[in-house]
């Protein structure tokens, strides 16, 4: 029998589910979608850490460096030496007595524009290096023991910068046997960087001098020695050649013997125990914390600059960890100083 309905009473319609598969559609949309975001974000932060790593921040410390060298080099040119206003006493920059003339004054003028640097801009400014044929040109900081690695991450301004400063060891004085500077070894070939290719005896031999101030004077350092050393254990016996002072003359002789038996460079510059040495240290990346260092000797007084010689040394020591990977082995240096000497292995003590 039929059914009939009153109008108005017709039962409602049954709602129908989506398919499932286009609900899995609908979801699998939402998961691209939101990967693509996230893609999208990772490719952009990773575009502006590039930028920021290889334009930015390199560009920021240029700027940074370039302001100092400007006043620097304004505070040179406004020192008035008692040479300057007596006159030259030749007339002749060319002679040998005038040149010499002109080497005190451009040392007094160095000297006075670091004091200017520490009355004017930075009291913890000690100092100003200069290495020619390198980009090597910049001021020295010294900050306490209390945070002897505050300018580690610092510029000269005390702002945060991952270049740092060039900075000396905060337990050295400008005026003791033993200055250690420090510097970081950057990407883009600024601050310390340029130390890391000074095992070849070329590049020495084009940079054989380094300049370096301070507000007591102005001084040039001949390179001795430049070596690779570890701060591992687990990569050989770690060689402690940060030091600050020495307890006795025959203490430097041996310290002398070490670096000089590291060195992969010979530059027939001869040193003793009554030299001053300065040590430039850097990070080095052969191995896991490794390290360049390049140590030099003061000029002494009435010395003349030698003729450039610089060639590889015959039996430079590694860490173990060289002859590991590199081959070969360490040549048998004898223990002591004097053991050396006995062998005929001092010819740089003079």
């Amino acid at each position: 029998m039929a059914r009939h309905f009153k109008e108005g009473n017709a039962p409602a319609e049954t709602k129908k589910s989506p398919p499932r598969a286009k609900r899995k559609r609908s979801l699998r949309q939402v998961i691209y979608s939101l990967l693509l975001v996230v893609f999208a974000g990772v490719f952009l932060f990773s575009g502006w850490m590039l930028l920021q790593n290889l334009w930015i921040k390199p560009a920021q410390n240029q700027a940074v460096n370039d302001d100092i060298r400007d006043i620097f080099s304004q505070a040179m040119e406004n020192t008035v030496t008692d040479d300057d206003s007596q006159g030259s006493t030749t007339g002749q920059e060319s002679t040998a007595e005038g040149q010499d003339a002109y080497d005190i004054r451009e040392g007094l003028r160095r000297s006075e524009a670091v004091r200017y640097l520490a009355e004017n801009v930075n009291s913890d400014i000690v100092g100003w290096i200069t290495v020619d044929g390198t980009v090597i040109d910049y001021p020295v900081l010294q900050s306490s023991v209390e945070d002897d690695e505050y300018y580690l991450k610092r510029n000269y301004k005390k702002q945060y910068s991952s270049y740092g400063s060039i900075f000396l060891d905060s337990y050295c004085s400008t005026a003791g046997d033993m200055q250690v500077l420090y510097g970081h070894s950057m990407n883009d070939g600024s601050m310390f960087r340029g130390l890391l290719s000074f095992g070849e005896p070329g590049v020495v031999a084009a940079s054989p001098v380094i300049q370096y101030d301070t507000a007591g004077e102005s001084s040039q350092w001949l390179i001795i020695s430049v070596f690779k050393t570890n701060t591992l254990p687990s990569q050989g016996e770690i060689f402690s050649y940060i030091r600050t002072g020495f307890s006795s003359s025959q203490d430097k002789l041996e310290y002398l013997y070490q670096v000089m038996q590291r060195s992969m460079v010979n530059t027939h510059v001869g040193v003793n125990e009554s030299d001053d040495l300065l040590l430039l240290s850097t990070c080095s990346y052969e191995f896991s914390d490794f390290r360049t260092v390049v140590v030099a000797r003061r000029l002494r007084e009435g010395e003349a600059l030698p003729a450039v010689n610089v060639t590889y040394a015959e039996h430079a020591l590694y860490p173990d960890c060289w002859y590991q990977k590199y081959g070969g082995s360490a040549y048998p240096w004898p223990q002591t100083f004097g053991e050396a000497q006995a062998q005929g292995l001092t010819d740089w003590y003079r």
